[in-house]
């Protein structure tokens, strides 16, 4: 049972993450250009970018626990500043919607498997966990698609908000900047064997062929979603998927 404390500071990241979105994802909405209008979109943004969050952590704590493992999700303070001003510096056009890592680590430290012998939670198991987030955000930007008739600028905007989730996560930022994590979490590794990565670590490091296949399926659905029918963007990152899949195994994997 978590300590109400430790209950207390990741609601607190969650609401600072929510807000942040947000703000970022009204910035750009349409609508008339009075304090009231934006208030609304920022209400409506918000409650978009809540339930977007809310299923994305979700998702990840029902497959983690079918694996005895547990999810905590954290505000990266680098990753709010980053997501600002990619929405200034773009007037809206690119939120950057990762501002936050996690941490994946076993509920106890060994489990049995099916043949009774001990099993670990290792890279791989993690990598699975980490892609159960974005996975749900391309399902909710699916629907979202769906609903763009019957709920118009409302659609549009959760579809953006759950496109630009999924994508940001999987990218494997602090293996691009090491340093904004050592800086960051570095008093948190010293307490705690697992190194809280943004998403797109846990999958690239737990399965590179997962990782390549998974990031290319997804930002070809998820842009294709806003210029092409369901059944056509879902064919077309099938086939980039399993194209470059290959490109990168006889290229990186076979040798």
């Amino acid at each position: 049972m978590r300590s109400w404390p430790k209950f207390e500071t990741e609601l607190k990241d969650l609401f600072i993450i929510i807000v942040v979105l947000g703000f970022c994802f009204s910035f750009r909405w349409s609508g008339s250009e009075t304090l009231s209008s934006w208030l609304f979109n920022f209400l409506i943004a918000t409650l978009l970018v809540a339930i977007s969050v809310g299923f994305h952590e979700l998702v990840h704590t029902l497959v983690a626990e079918k694996m005895s493992a547990k999810v905590k999700m954290q505000v990266w303070s680098s990753g709010i500043l980053i997501a600002i001003l990619s929405t200034i510096l773009s007037n809206g056009l690119i939120v950057f919607a990762a501002p936050f890592a996690v941490a994946v680590y076993p509920s106890h430290f060994i489990r049995f498997g099916h043949g009774g012998k001990n099993f670990h939670l290792g890279p791989y198991e993690r990598a699975k966990i980490a892609l159960a987030g974005p996975l749900a955000n391309i399902g909710l930007a699916i629907i979202a698609k769906m609903l763009v008739p019957l709920l118009g600028s409302y659609a549009i905007l959760l579809m953006k908000i759950n496109v630009m989730l999924a994508i940001f996560n999987l990218f494997p930022f602090f293996t691009i900047l090491p340093g904004l994590a050592t800086q960051q979490f570095g008093e948190l590794t010293r307490k705690r064997v697992e190194i809280p990565y943004v998403e797109g670590e846990f999958i690239f490091f737990g399965s590179r062929l997962l990782w390549v296949f998974s990031f290319a399926f997804i930002i070809v659905l998820g842009l294709g979603l806003f210029y092409l029918s369901i059944f056509f963007s879902l064919i077309l990152a099938l086939m980039t998927a399993i194209c470059l899949f290959f490109v990168w195994y006889s290229t990186f994997e076979s040798k």
